[in-house]
């Protein structure tokens, strides 16, 4: 059984001094939900509401967790073609919401309701494709190796 994701970032942010965590709250979950017409992924939504940082926290894993209120979908953040046609189809609902080395590429979470949801892409690599069938099993991912997500 997977770990929860929320658990695994609090614990992983919790010792840096420089982690604030968010707690946006409901309200700023739905402004999310409804700028996009999506519904967030269940471990998405409780990293949001639990463990994502109040602004971008730049790990030592060179990963920047973006904070909620930076969230962008593809076509607001990333002007160039998307390679995998599958997450090209969808990319109004993919939703970025990390990147490495101050994007060199970038995560984004598949909020839309067909068989791709809440699987996680890598867009801006060689080539874009999905890397995670969840949030939860990115976040594990990620933690133990960023570069096992690229």
């Amino acid at each position: 059984m997977m770990a929860n994701a929320r658990a695994i970032l609090s614990a992983y942010f919790g010792p840096s001094a420089h982690y604030l965590p968010a707690y946006p709250g409901e309200p700023t979950i739905r402004e999310i939900e409804q700028r996009y017409a999506v519904t967030l992924p269940e471990d998405f939504r409780a990293y949001l509401l639990e463990a994502a940082p109040m602004q971008d926290y730049y790990d030592d894993r060179d990963i920047s967790w973006w904070a909620p209120a930076k969230i962008r979908n593809i076509p607001e953040e990333y002007p160039h073609p998307i390679s995998d046609l599958h997450v090209a189809e969808k990319t109004a609902t993919y939703l970025f919401f990390a990147d490495f080395l101050l994007w060199a590429w970038a995560w984004a979470i598949c909020c839309d309701e067909g068989e791709d949801r809440g699987k996680v892409a890598l867009i801006g690599g060689s080539p874009d494709r999905i890397v995670a069938g969840s949030f939860t099993e990115f976040v594990e991912a990620a933690v133990r190796d960023p570069l096992s997500v690229s």
